[in-house]
């Protein structure tokens, strides 16, 4: 649905409201996008924001008519949980996901038993089944936790509360996918450029897709936009795979970045050398800023410093995060 034919002049330089006369059913539409002309019709920009929220869009999108349970065999140190055409495998000493199966063939995702922004010893992981559904979940001394949740179908749900450091780069969590199996991706947020903490002007919120390139900026492959790096307000993505079965993230959680890959860094980097979380595929509450040829981030603003972190300003004392992963995806 669409408005056309809003006026409102103004001088270069000048400020002034526009006022929007939205649809009586605009909170069950999915974007305001507003488009901006001059005089003479040109476009100038546009401006697009999403109307509903990740969960909302999320638990449209997500099916599961499964009324079976998953089917867990313990070995040594792993477990081994059967549901649909779907094998996951775990770690039972610290919950990780170790690997993955779709009819006999290897989706190569496996995640990451910490967070990105710091390391600690696991208390406990206990294995429990919740209905149908089975819940595997790791706990942490200061009462971090992460837990999996696997529906009999297949579908797989990752939820998440901890607690980041203190002026940290980054927080969030982080899963190995090999590079050489990623053939490209779609998505739902942002786009379709990469951000930084201190560069997050230039996108625009819609439908994105971009195959794989190695591009380094100004010096190699040339291929833009470049496809490593972070993007911002991401809703899902889907990750297309070489020789493996393709896969949806749905992210249930407001204002996530996902990292995609690792840039390589430039041959002379000057002060724009900048580190990235450990892992290959990343969903963060918050990522760091990058320096300019010359000046390191620190001299750019506040936006540029290392995000801080006070848990009597959070409901709950900690940062939380729900994704959805969806291997049964046939589209």
């Amino acid at each position: 649905m669409s408005t056309s034919g809003i006026k409102i002049d103004l001088e270069p330089r000048q400020k002034g409201i526009l006022r929007v006369d939205l649809p009586s059913e605009w909170r069950n539409l999915d974007i305001l996008r507003i488009r901006i002309n001059d005089l003479y019709g040109r476009h100038i920009n546009t401006f697009t924001w999403p109307v509903q929220y990740p969960d909302l869009i999320a638990g449209s999108l997500i099916k599961s008519l499964s009324n079976t349970r998953p089917v867990s065999d313990e070995k040594e140190n792993t477990l081994i949980i059967t549901a649909g055409p779907l094998v996951y495998t775990l770690n039972k000493n610290n919950g990780a996901l170790q690997r993955v199966e779709k009819n006999g063939k290897v989706v190569p995702l496996s995640s990451r038993p910490d967070f990105v922004n710091g390391k600690k010893p696991v208390r406990e992981v206990t294995c429990n089944y919740l209905g149908n559904d089975l819940l595997i979940e790791t706990q942490w001394d200061n009462g971090d936790w992460f837990k999996w949740i696997i529906r009999g179908d297949g579908l797989l749900d990752f939820e998440t509360a901890y607690e980041p450091s203190n002026s940290s780069l980054f927080s969030g969590i982080s899963f190995n996918f090999p590079e050489t199996k990623i053939k490209g991706m779609k998505w739902l947020g942002n786009g379709p450029y990469r951000v930084y903490k201190n560069r997050m002007k230039g996108t625009e919120y819609g439908f994105w897709e971009k195959s794989y390139n190695n591009t380094v900026t100004g010096e190699s492959e040339f291929i833009y936009p470049e496809f490593k790096g972070y993007y911002s307000n991401i809703y899902w993505v889907k990750i297309f795979g070489k020789e493996t079965p393709d896969f949806t993230i749905y992210i249930h959680n407001k204002d996530i970045f996902l990292k995609m890959l690792t840039p390589a860094a430039p041959k002379i980097p000057a002060k724009t050398i900048i580190e990235y979380p450990e892992g290959d595929i990343s969903f963060l509450h918050g990522i760091n800023a990058i320096g300019t040829k010359f000046s390191e981030p620190a001299l750019s603003g506040p936006q540029s410093l290392p995000t801080p972190f006070d848990p009597v300003k959070i409901t709950g004392r900690k940062l939380n995060m729900k994704l959805t992963f969806d291997f049964r995806d046939k589209k």
